[in-house]
């Protein structure tokens, strides 16, 4: 049997770790301001951005702090400003992370750079983009916010590679859920997740409840357990280990998300016949996520499906794969170019990046294209 000594050791221990938790939870439930108040719920389409309000976001980790704005739409924006819906000559961007532009400030986004250049011909520009987005909520976004009369002229879909996963494997829809069947009728259902994983709830319990403790065991994780460099990162986002953009690359991964790539034209389909009826130009821009870059995916199953798609729709099509594959910058390992547009220790565009996209979207974006 253990001694006195040593039971009252552990009973001291135990009320200690107690009295730590009960300390950690009442502070993250109360004192604790939680740093994505301005990322809410949406009952139509998932989830949307607070409007009229401003935040920090970024920080944790390697990744810096930038500040994130809406608009009286809920838009990303460069202040907080009244929208004008009844304003017509007007550009809306919608897409994942990389339209809303993860980790930058606004002005350094391909919208806000956009922004910034229509300005002065007198074109306003909206980035309706929220990371996690995908074609199904591309439809159900737009239709809301065109049933709600707001006007525009032109949409910009930047569609992601990741979106084809979010598809296959995160979002389902109430109600029905054949949504490669074109006599779906989409009216009234509301865009929910999938179930979570056990692994997956038991973190965001933990950061919602006991952040000093899930801030902690992440710190010794990120610093002690998991120490990798930039190019390390890049080798395991680069490898089979890492399946989110693979299926443009690897066919079983592919196969595996079929059904992402069919869900995916079904919504772009239904999109365009969207803004067809409201008289509203479609541009579709595909673009390539590092791997692809690293694996040489100039002939991407991506670019092929979009031309396609805009080929048989007759919307625009601007193939960005070629501005990041190509033989330019030789002295320059695979590596190095890629650290030279994307955030380390990330899959998003940093400044540079973004700066490149821009120009080239620009160099290629005919405003008074005909559908």
């Amino acid at each position: 049997m253990p001694s006195k000594k040593y039971s009252f050791f552990l009973v001291v221990l135990s009320l200690v770790f107690i009295l730590f938790l009960i300390l950690d939870f009442t502070y993250s439930k109360f004192f604790l301001i939680n740093p994505n108040k301005i990322n809410i719920a949406h009952k139509i389409f998932h989830h949307h951005l607070l409007p009229n309000s401003e935040e920090i976001q970024g920080g944790k980790g390697y990744y810096p702090r930038f500040k994130v704005i809406t608009n009286s739409l809920g838009f990303r924006d460069s202040k907080v400003r009244e929208i004008d819906l009844k304003k017509k000559n007007r550009i809306v961007f919608i897409g994942d992370s990389f339209t809303f532009g993860t980790l930058l400030d606004y002005e350094y986004t391909v919208p806000g750079l956009t922004d910034i250049y229509f300005r002065e011909k007198g074109i306003e520009v909206l980035n309706a983009g929220v990371p996690s987005y995908s074609p199904s909520i591309y439809y159900y976004k737009t239709k809301f916010f065109i049933e709600q009369g707001l006007k525009f002229s032109h949409l910009v879909v930047f569609i992601d590679i990741s979106d084809i996963e979010d598809e296959a494997i995160i979002y389902v829809v109430d109600e029905q859920n054949q949504l490669a069947k074109s006599n779906v009728n989409p009216n009234h259902q509301r865009l929910r997740l999938q179930d979570k994983n056990l692994k997956t709830k038991f973190r965001d319990f933990l950061e919602l409840n006991f952040n000093i403790t899930y801030t902690f065991i992440k710190y010794i994780d990120d610093n002690f357990i998991d120490e990798i460099s930039e190019k390390k990162f890049i080798d395991y986002i680069v490898s089979e280990k890492y399946i989110r953009d693979k299926w443009t690359i690897d066919e079983n991964v592919r196969k595996k998300y079929d059904v992402g790539i069919q869900k995916s034209i079904y919504y772009m389909g239904l999109l365009k016949n969207l803004l067809d009826e409201n008289d509203i130009k479609l541009t579709v821009v595909v673009y390539p996520w590092f791997s692809q870059i690293y694996h040489n995916d100039l002939e991407s199953t991506q670019v092929k499906i979009w031309e396609e798609f805009s080929s048989k729709n007759y919307n625009q099509f601007i193939n960005l794969f070629p501005v990041f594959i190509n033989n330019e910058n030789e002295d320059l390992s695979v590596k190095d170019k890629i650290l030279k547009n994307f955030i380390p220790f990330d899959v998003h565009w940093n400044k540079n990046g973004s700066k490149v996209v821009f120009e080239n979207f620009i160099n290629n974006f005919n405003l008074d294209y005909k559908n």
